[in-house]
């Protein structure tokens, strides 16, 4: 997909819903998903933005799940956010835990590059 400054091959590699044991913050009776994302820049500028920005998740109701801190496990938060600063020819890979409400499912995943929901595509959640 084009970004403003160069272009990405994005690879949604799964859902994990419930995501147990990450120690995510959520609101009373929700679970947490986890979003495994790889991105490789194929173009030649670099690529410079955030996983929270880029990375959303609908839920079976069609709401935006919020993005959710999590502790520890496969899909722990990192200090350094893996979309910052992806050179020409690199590949990244993370995985961005989401608070889905009670009662819901994740339904759809979505990267936008830069956060410009224009430019983004979106990935059906098998299950």
């Amino acid at each position: 997909m084009r970004t403003d400054g160069t272009m990405l091959v994005v690879t949604i590699r799964g859902v994990t819903f419930p995501l147990r044991g990450s120690g995510a913050l959520l609101g009373p009776g929700d679970r947490a998903a986890g979003v495994d994302v790889s991105v490789r820049n194929v173009g030649h500028g670099v690529y410079d933005s955030s996983s929270e920005s880029d990375v959303s998740l609908r839920d079976s109701l069609g709401d935006v799940a919020e993005p959710s801190f999590a502790a520890h496990g496969p899909c722990a938060t990192s200090e350094i956010d893996f979309l910052k600063l992806v050179q020409p020819g690199e590949s990244r890979s993370g995985c961005v835990a989401f608070d889905v409400p009670r009662g819901t499912r994740p339904a759809t995943v979505r990267f936008a590059p830069d956060g410009r929901a224009t430019l983004g595509r979106t990935w059906l959640v098998k299950g």
